[in-house]
């Protein structure tokens, strides 16, 4: 992993800019027709997520505040559920989910939304925003999967990665830190990756 060298405010504001689209505007119009209902997040929901905690551990200098990360779960009227962790400050966003939906036709869906929304999403941000490289050879997960590195002015700032195992969908969002080595990715992911393979929300 590497530290991102184009730490802007601005970059980190078009991201979650875009993440909102994302999750109130593509993968949102599915929602207009369901209600959700938030709910206790157990231990075990949390040990599906990346937090900033998780990525600042190997990244020399990077500090976090643990009060800056939310955490949320929310069972939906169709029967899926999202558990989700934000974290949001000058030098890092992290913004980690993991969707069990009904069926895995439901969680090809959902894959679908996220991997085109994201780029939906960052287009309505304007010249600033970062685009997205494909990365795809760097990891692998699940049945389906695609790897982004974000990069603005030439410059790498980030990572955004999408994959489905089965109903469930796994995203991560790094911006501040990038990651270009497929072991330094699978050190950060492997353990939580296996128990998403396995998680009942």
């Amino acid at each position: 992993m590497e530290p991102n060298s184009n730490r802007t405010l601005i970059v980190i504001l078009a991201v979650a800019g875009a993440l909102v689209l994302v999750c109130g505007g593509v993968v949102g119009l599915v929602a207009l027709f369901m209600i959700e209902k938030e709910v206790p997040m157990t231990d075990r929901d949390r040990e599906v997520l990346i937090t900033a905690e998780q990525v600042a551990e190997n990244v020399q200098g990077l500090k976090v505040e643990a009060s800056r990360g939310r955490f949320k779960k929310a069972r939906r009227m169709d029967g899926s559920v999202e558990v989700s962790y934000d974290y949001e400050s000058d030098e890092l966003v992290v913004m980690s989910s993991v969707t069990v939906d009904r069926n895995e036709s439901d969680a090809r869906a959902t894959f679908v939304g996220y991997e085109g929304g994201m780029k939906i999403g960052l287009s309505f941000q304007g010249k600033d925003a970062p685009k997205l490289e494909a990365a795809d050879p760097l990891w692998h997960w699940g049945d389906a999967s695609r790897c982004y590195l974000l990069v603005r002015d030439g410059n790498r700032v980030g990572n955004y990665l999408v994959a489905r195992k089965g109903k469930r969908v796994f995203v991560l969002v790094l911006v501040g830190v990038w990651y270009g080595d497929r072991a330094a990715l699978e050190d950060l992911l492997g353990s939580v990756l296996q128990r998403v393979e396995g998680y009942q929300p």
